[in-house]
C-alpha cells in the first residue's frame, strides 16, 4: 500500500457489529460496493472488492465461509451467495484475507474444498439429539396424539378409516388409505410409524398425551435412528450439523446410510463445501411436500440456524 490506507469501509463496520452480536439477519439498505484501499488493523489492503447480489440483499452474517479470493456470505433463508468482500492484491493475498476474517469475528471456515472441522465439532459418538433438534423435528413432523394417516396428514383418523377393513395384512392396502399412489400408514406422536395390528389397536383405544407422544419417540423411536446414523459418519460434525442429519434420516430413512451420496462421496470424504451438501440433500425432494424441510435441514447443516419454513424457531 501507499500508506494512506482509509479506515474500514462502512459496510464491512455494520457486519461486524451484527457478528458480534450473532445476529441471523442484516439487511443493508441502499448497499455501497466497489474496489477501494482499506486499512484492516494493522494491514494495508490495496484493492478490497465488495460486490452486492440482488436489491438491498439480508445477508445471515454468522453464515461467513472462506474462500480463496475472500469472504461469502450467504441470504438469511437459503444458501444463495448474496455478498462477496474480495481481497484483490497478489501480494500476502492470504494474509490480508486472514486479516479481514479476523476482523469480522469467529465462524465457520470453508477454505475451497480443504475441509476443516467445523466450529465446536466432535466424534459423533458423543453426540446426542439436542433440545433444538428436537424443537426442530417437532416442527417438521408436528405432536400428534391420535393415529392418522401419514399420507393424508395429521388431521386425518386413521382408526375411522380403517374401522371396517376386514383387511388385516400390514399395511393395510384398502384404497381409501391412499393418495394418489402414495400407500398411507398408521402414524402417532412424533412420527410414530405403528408396525402391526396390535399396535395399531392399542392406540385406537389409548389415549395419549403430549408426553406419552414424547416418551415413546425417546424410547422407542430416536435410539432406532441415532445408531445407525453415528455408524454411518466417520468425522468430527458440530451438534448442529448432526442434528440436521438426523431429521434428515428420520424422515428419509436409514437404509443403507454409508452408501448415501451425502456421506459416501461428501461427508466422509471430508468435502462439506455448502453447494455440496445442498446438492446431495436436495435431491430426496419426494413427495414435494418435503422440500421446505429439506431446505431447513440445507440451512440448519450449512449455517447452523434452527429454522421452520425459513422462520427461525427460538
Amino acid at each position: 500500500g501507499d500508506g494512506n490506507c482509509q479506515s474500514v469501509i462502512y459496510n464491512l463496520e455494520l457486519l461486524k457489529r451484527d457478528i458480534s452480536k450473532n445476529k441471523v439477519s442484516h439487511k443493508l439498505n441502499n448497499p455501497t460496493g466497489g474496489t477501494g484501499q482499506v486499512k484492516v488493523g494493522e494491514v494495508c489492503i490495496d484493492n478490497l472488492q465488495i460486490r452486492f447480489y440482488g436489491d438491498n440483499p439480508e445477508i445471515n452474517p454468522l453464515s461467513k465461509q472462506k474462500t480463496q479470493e475472500g469472504i461469502d456470505f450467504s441470504a438469511t433463508n437459503s444458501g444463495n451467495i448474496v455478498l462477496n468482500v474480495n481481497v484483490l492484491d497478489k501480494a500476502e493475498k492470504d494474509k490480508k484475507i486472514e486479516a479481514v476474517w479476523g476482523y469480522l469475528g469467529d465462524g465457520r471456515v470453508t477454505i475451497s474444498n480443504k475441509y476443516v472441522s467445523p466450529v465446536g465439532a466432535v466424534d459423533v459418538k458423543n453426540l446426542q439429539f439436542s433440545e433444538m433438534g428436537i424443537k426442530f423435528l417437532q416442527k417438521q413432523e408436528a405432536v400428534i396424539t391420535h393415529v392418522y394417516n401419514d399420507a393424508k396428514g395429521a388431521n386425518s383418523k386413521y382408526c375411522d378409516e380403517h374401522k371396517t377393513h376386514k383387511n388385516e395384512i400390514w399395511f393395510c392396502t384398502e384404497s381409501n388409505h391412499y393418495v394418489d399412489d402414495l400407500q398411507g400408514k398408521p402414524t402417532i406422536g412424533l412420527g410414530h410409524l405403528i408396525k402391526d395390528q396390535k399396535e395399531l389397536d392399542k392406540y385406537c383405544t389409548q389415549t395419549m398425551t403430549m408426553d406419552d407422544c414424547m416418551k415413546l419417540f425417546e424410547e422407542e423411536d430416536l435410539p432406532k435412528y441415532e445408531t445407525p446414523l453415528k455408524n454411518a459418519i466417520d468425522v468430527e460434525l458440530s451438534q448442529y450439523q448432526y442434528d440436521a442429519l438426523l431429521s434428515f434420516v428420520f424422515n428419509t430413512g436409514t437404509n443403507r446410510l454409508r452408501d448415501r451420496e451425502i456421506f459416501k462421496k461428501y461427508i466422509n470424504k471430508k468435502d462439506l463445501d455448502p453447494d455440496k451438501i445442498k446438492y446431495a440433500l436436495d435431491k430426496w425432494h419426494t413427495p414435494s411436500i418435503v422440500i421446505p424441510r429439506r431446505d431447513d435441514e440445507i440451512n440448519l447443516f450449512n449455517n447452523g440456524i434452527y429454522t421452520f419454513r425459513g422462520t427461525e424457531i427460538k
